[in-house]
């Protein structure tokens, strides 16, 4: 996973919250479109493959073919590294890599993922062409993103109404945070063919989930970047991000809390 432009990726990924966040994520869960699409044998890459949770059921459905994950943070390329030292799969590797610049050769994979990457891109369709690049003829690619625009917080309080309307105005900045319901239009302006839209709803709603959400909220209210942009613009001084810090510590203890988002889901084939 990627971030927004004007966020330092380094300091997103290093919160407790954000990465228990990003870690919950599977390939089962948040994949399966893509995973009925992949056979042992093939070459996988993943784009922004985060703390690797995704990328490791990658390498799993495809073993003993190879599955590589790239990230531009590279205190996640060293967490997917010790996380293959400690538990495997041996056919998964990781490296530092930019999804609009990836460092590889042409055709180099049947198959190519990303889950909440492009969004964080000025123009999605850059990170596309690259992914259609090192694809192969008949190779398949996944996309997974969320349109932020659906993100709803309940109860509705003062911490609820005004924490995403900053954070909106936070990812607008050098993002497309609204792209996703585009996927299968901008796939085919890749220079994919067949493509498939799913949908589905991501819902935390339990004690337990909202709780660690809200720490990773905490951290984003203190992240340098997210500071300086709401500070800058008038949008919020450090009195405001105080309140909110408060009021996201006790939304996550609220028994009725919830945090609900849609996620677009679309694949391709390389013609």
């Amino acid at each position: 996973m990627q971030i927004a432009a004007c966020a330092d990726p380094d300091e997103y990924y290093r919160g407790q919250g954000v990465k228990w966040f990003l870690s919950r994520r599977t390939a089962t869960r948040n994949a399966g479109f893509f995973l009925e699409h992949l056979h042992p044998g093939m070459r996988v890459l993943d784009c922004g493959c985060g703390p690797a949770s995704i990328t490791v059921g990658l390498a799993r459905t495809v073993a003993p073919g190879e599955t590589v994950g790239i990230d531009l943070a590279p205190a996640q390329i060293e967490h997917g590294c010790a996380l293959v030292r400690e538990r495997g799969p041996g056919n998964l590797r990781f490296e530092v890599g930019d999804v609009t610049a990836l460092p590889f050769a042409d055709a180099e994979f049947d198959a190519v993922f990303a889950s909440n990457v492009l969004q964080y891109l000025p123009d999605p369709l850059v990170g596309l062409r690259e992914m259609r690049r090192v694809l192969r003829s008949g190779g398949v690619v996944g996309v997974l993103d969320a349109d932020v625009s659906t993100l709803r917080l309940a109860p509705d309080n003062t911490f609820t109404r005004e924490f995403p309307r900053l954070f909106f105005l936070f990812r607008e900045h050098g993002a497309s945070p609204y792209y996703a319901p585009r996927l299968p239009t901008l796939l085919r302006q890749a220079g994919f063919v067949r493509c498939q839209a799913v949908t589905y709803a991501e819902c935390l709603a339990t004690r337990e989930e909202t709780h660690a959400l809200a720490e990773g909220l905490v951290e984003i209210l203190s992240f340098r970047s997210f500071v300086t942009f709401t500070n800058e613009r008038g949008l919020a001084d450090q009195r405001k991000l105080d309140e909110l810090t408060a009021g996201a510590r006790a939304w996550g203890d609220d028994p009725d809390a919830l945090w609900a988002s849609l996620q677009f889901g679309a694949t391709g084939w390389a013609a």
